[in-house]
């Protein structure tokens, strides 16, 4: 039950017989009828009651449950809006409520419930009706091939899989399987279906009953070879040819053999679209026989350069056909050929029967072109320094012999040639059957003497502090190039060079002609950090303790003087203690064995102790443990406490030292959860700390 009044009005509840009851439970509704309630309100707990104002619960009956049928339907049966008896239906599926009854679906068998209630007028609803709807498997449809026949074939039963079979052609339900008939061309479409236990009938699958007509007899020609001519395939008009020979069927169209000489005959019928076959026609295949084989001989060499010949000459016939590269020369029909030109040769003879023979092993004539002249291009400069060498390459991948001023270099034979001496240079190539190409422009290549290695004048390993440098000199007065670690150092081409950094100097230098020396001498440098550490044994301490001071460092040191100075008495000592008084800053300076300075510096603190708690759980019920939450500590001299409600109303408030909230507000006491709070508190000392947090109130 709920009221509004006053700002930060106390609610009294009261029942009709004037007892005060608790507001925040719900009133009963297990009976119809009206009750009253009366409610007053009062500022504070000692505030004054107002008058009761009166709050009427009125419990309206709920209607009866509707009536209505369960349903049953075979798969994909077309299905009705369900009904119930009743007035103001709602409607409910698995899933939730409905706009409207609903239709079933009836594609998947199974089980569904729907549920139907009715509201009345004062809008309560009564209980939910279950209705279930059932829809019950219907068989798939039998499975049956479609049949065809060629025209006047001896036609079988119809068949199909499945039980309880049910026939049908175009006019209707048959008593049993049908045959179909096969006197007539054309299409004719028969039905089944089967029905399953339970009395559902499946799909009618279709089956297809073709009648087709049967072709003609292909026509085709006698064909006619000379032995061992290339046969092609047979042909014959129409299509989807059957093809056969005196063994039988044939995969496909035979292409008849000419090894031997004779006739052969070949059988060939069509088929057509509907696969039916035609009667067979007869091919006859006649072969003629061929003059023997000749053979080719030669006057001399069959490879040679350009310039050269050599005569070919066949075996005795009385007629001639020469042939270079499988093509006729024209003309060429003697016994005798004079061949200057690359190919291969074969040679035919011609029978009476106007057969050629078989052609003869081939004669290949090669007749080597002289390589083209070659080209020398160089890689690299034509002129170098001592050590180094021209990369010289010729225009020819292959058969390269070159030459320095004429005189050929032993093994000197790839496309390349590093030349590492001074001279004339030329190139010739030599093909695979050892003809020679001109020889090759020359091209010339000068070697230049080096210049001498560099000393630089210092010792070979030297050590600078941080920020210094040493001073590198070099035996050559010009052409310096200056490197560290084997890097070139940018703009370091003087005879002299400050090195500033850590690494391995060295230098080069170079001649007018560009030639450059050898690696000078190293010199090592490196560059010493010395670093000097200082620690205490605290750095916050009490007033009054013993303080213990220690330095180290990655080096060998010596030190010179602490700071402040009051506080030691041994300036150069490496370890120091003092008693603390009062914060101070302590510095020492010391120098490494090579005469690198270095400091170090360290803060010494006061500690000041600090003991605050607020606890974060209390529970007020009055059992006289943990009733309150306060703020605890030492050295405290004023707080200043807030305490909000976890919507932000600030319910409590002080400013006392030993301030303490007992889960009140306004005399009411704050119902369980957290509150959060915020808390200056001020030391002895003058030193403030503000603390935030949470308080959990617990009964």
């Amino acid at each position: 039950l709920t009221a509004t009044g006053e700002t930060n009005a106390i609610f009294t509840w009261y029942d009709a017989s004037g007892t005060v009851i608790d507001g925040s439970i719900p009133p009963s509704t297990s009976n119809v009828g009206s009750i009253t309630y009366y409610v007053t309100q009062k500022i504070g707990v000692d505030g004054c009651e107002s008058e009761k104002s009166p709050l009427e619960v009125i419990i309206n009956s709920v209607p009866l449950a509707p009536t209505a049928s369960p349903v049953t339907y075979c798969q994909n049966e077309v299905a009705d809006v369900l009904t119930a008896s009743g007035s103001n239906l709602i409607w409910y599926d698995s899933n939730g409520i409905l706009t409207s009854a609903p239709t079933p679906s009836t594609t998947t068998p199974g089980v569904k419930e729907y549920y139907v209630s009715q509201k009345n007028t004062e809008g309560c609803e009564g209980p939910r009706t279950t209705i279930t709807v059932t829809v019950k498997p219907t068989p798939l449809a039998p499975t049956a091939p479609s049949v065809s026949y060629c025209q006047n074939a001896v036609a079988s039963e119809l068949t199909a899989s499945g039980s309880n079979l049910i026939w049908y052609d175009s006019n209707g339900i048959l008593t049993n399987a049908p045959t179909p008939s096969t006197a007539n061309v054309g299409v004719t479409e028969y039905y089944v279906s089967q029905k399953n236990t339970e009395g559902c009938e499946s799909p009618r699958t279709t089956i297809t009953v073709t009648v087709k007509p049967t072709p003609l007899a292909p026509t085709a020609s006698p064909v006619t070879y000379c032995q061992n001519e290339v046969a092609s395939a047979l042909t014959a008009s129409g299509s989807n040819l059957i093809w056969y020979d005196s063994n039988g069927i044939l995969t496909s169209a035979p292409t008849p053999s000419t090894t031997t000489p004779g006739v052969k005959e070949y059988y060939v019928s069509q088929k057509n679209t509907e696969g039916c076959e035609g009667p067979r026609t007869t091919i006859t295949v006649t072969v003629k026989p061929l003059p023997s084989k000749p053979i080719i001989t030669t006057s001399g060499p069959i490879s040679f350069c350009v310039g050269g010949s050599v005569v070919l000459k066949s075996s005795y016939a009385s007629n001639y056909q020469w042939y270079k590269d499988n093509s006729i020369l024209t003309g060429e029909t003697k016994q005798a050929l004079v061949v200057a030109a690359s190919g291969k040769y074969t040679v035919v003879l011609l029978n009476e029967n106007g057969c050629n023979s078989v052609a003869s092993e081939v004669t290949n004539v090669t007749v080597e072109p002289l390589p083209a002249k070659p080209i020398i291009t160089a890689e690299t400069p034509l002129e170098v320094c001592e050590g180094k060498t021209v990369r010289l390459t010729s225009s020819a991948a292959t058969g390269n012999l070159w030459y320095r001023n004429g005189i050929l270099i032993p093994e000197a034979n790839g496309k390349t040639y590093n030349a590492n001496l001074p001279g004339d240079y030329t190139v010739l190539v030599s093909s695979n059957g050892g003809c020679l190409s001109p020889i090759s422009e020359p091209i010339k290549v000068i070697i230049n003497s080096l210049t001498s290695t560099p000393i630089i004048s210092t010792q070979s390993a030297l050590v600078i502090c941080s920020g210094s440098s040493a001073l590198l000199t070099s035996s050559a007065s010009s052409g310096n190039q200056w490197y560290k670690n084997g890097v070139a150092i940018s703009g370091a081409t003087s005879q002299n060079y400050s090195a500033k950094s850590t690494g391995i100097y060295s230098v080069k230098t170079k001649n007018t002609s560009g030639c450059e020396s050898l690696i000078s001498n190293n010199i090592s440098i490196a560059v010493e950090a010395f670093e000097l550490s200082l620690n205490a044994s605290t750095t916050m301490a009490e007033f009054g303790s013993k303080i213990e001071l220690k330095t180290s460092s990655n080096l060998k040191y010596q030190v010179l003087n602490w700071s402040p100075a009051n506080l030691f008495s041994d300036a150069g000592a490496l370890n120091q203690n003092f008693e603390f008084r009062k914060e101070v800053l302590v510095t020492v300076n010391a120098i490494s064995e090579n005469g690198c300075p270095a400091s170090a510096t360290i803060k010494i603190t006061l500690d000041k102790k600090r003991d605050l708690y607020i606890p974060n759980t209390f529970t007020p019920n009055g059992d006289g443990k943990n009733d309150v939450v306060k703020v605890l500590g030492t050295g405290i001299e004023t707080t200043d406490w807030s305490i909000y409600s976890q919507w932000g109303e600030l319910i409590y408030k002080s400013k006392e030292r030993d301030a303490s909230w007992d889960g009140s507000y306004r005399g009411v006491m704050q119902p369980v959860g957290v509150y959060v709070y915020k808390c200056v508190v001020r030391f002895t000392d003058g030193e403030e700390i503000i603390k935030h947090g949470s308080i959990n109130l617990l009964r």
